[in-house]
């Protein structure tokens, strides 16, 4: 009798008696959270890497539909920048000379220096990569995109011979400055991650 009332409250005594956690156990589960946040971290932003790629891959695939409709009017590319950035291609394909981000004729937004002008070549909604204070088209990194005319000025150029180069600086936010020559060559450290609208070999 004695004995089992003894095991009764050793039964009830451990039943009722809350177990915590042990340091070695809260730090596994720390580290397990820390491991977890740091993966997903990694993973959201590969993810909006891409997305940003994806995006820039587009705005230089609408560029160059607008390029070849303005081409189809002007028997010409518009010629390549005097200045590194796209500021006269964007004025070539919008008529937007004052870079007010409208085409308005009456306020002389039409170029004299092109008579067979048909445009604007590209609509208004396809205007969100454009900063109208340099006027420039740009990428997700907020960088101006590049633009060398190839036709006139550069039919012996290796890439795009009968058209033009068009590309982001990509992620790195990095492209090497300098001549057509530099801007195709792809093995120039600061050329790798480029977003052209040509293949490289």
């Amino acid at each position: 009798m004695a004995t089992a009332l003894i095991c009764t409250v050793v039964t009830m005594d451990t039943l009722t008696r809350k177990r915590g956690f042990t340091l070695i156990e809260l730090l596994v589960v720390i580290s397990i959270i820390g491991i977890l946040a740091g993966l997903s971290g990694v993973i959201i932003s590969s993810v909006l890497k891409g997305a940003k790629i994806s995006s820039t891959e587009s705005t230089i695939q609408k560029i160059e539909a607008a390029l070849e409709n303005y081409y189809h009017d002007n028997h010409c590319f518009p010629p390549t920048p005097e200045v590194s950035g796209s500021k006269s291609i964007y004025i070539a394909l919008t008529g937007d000379e004052n870079l007010d981000g409208k085409y308005n004729p009456s306020e002389g937004d039409i170029s004299a220096n092109h008579p067979r002008w048909r445009g604007p070549y590209l609509q208004k909604q396809s205007r969100k990569f454009i900063n109208l204070t340099t006027g420039d088209f740009i990428d997700p990194w907020n960088n101006a995109l590049r633009y060398f005319e190839n036709e006139r000025e550069a039919r012996q150029c290796s890439v795009n011979p009968k058209s033009f180069l068009l590309y982001s600086c990509g992620p790195d936010m990095k492209a090497t400055e300098a001549t057509r020559e530099d801007a195709i060559d792809y093995k120039l450290p600061n050329n790798r991650d480029n977003i052209r609208n040509w293949k490289v070999e």
